[in-house]
């Protein structure tokens, strides 16, 4: 955040200084900055998670779920905050039968993206289902 100020704390120094001479081109280069800054910090890296998405959209289709799980841990360790990368994990997990796990992802996915949430539901109600009919485990 401090660094967010700085950087618009010196775009505002420029076009102070620099008003006079190139005026409005350089408000407007400023402006576009400025707008770069504010939307690279609220929203996350959205170049990033659009590559991500792609890729684990092409591993899902693939079938390639160990690959999956890899991208996706590695994605929620770096953005915790990112739905697409818990719905991914909780998908891999899944398919792993890590029915528990995947449980817990597709919570994460409800409760960071209320427009997901149905689905993270069904997937949990499934979830829920078949560890009911699982039969306890033989010590």
């Amino acid at each position: 955040m401090e660094a967010l100020l700085k950087d618009l704390m010196f775009d505002i120094f420029l076009l102070t200084c620099l008003v006079g001479g190139v005026g409005g081109l350089l408000f407007v280069l400023i402006g576009m900055r400025a707008y770069g800054v504010y939307i690279s910090y609220f929203s996350g890296d959205s170049l990033l998670s659009n590559q991500f998405q792609r890729s684990a959209l092409r591993l899902s289709n693939e079938n390639k779920t160990s690959e999956l799980k890899g991208l996706s841990q590695t994605r929620v360790t770096s953005c915790p905050g990112d739905s697409w990368g818990h719905y991914y994990l909780a998908l891999a997990l899944y398919r792993e039968k890590s029915y528990v796990k995947a449980r817990e992802h597709y919570r994460q996915v409800a409760q960071l993206q209320p427009s997901m949430k149905g689905w993270a539901d069904q997937s949990i109600e499934e979830i829920n289902q078949i560890l009911a009919s699982q039969k306890p485990a033989i010590v």
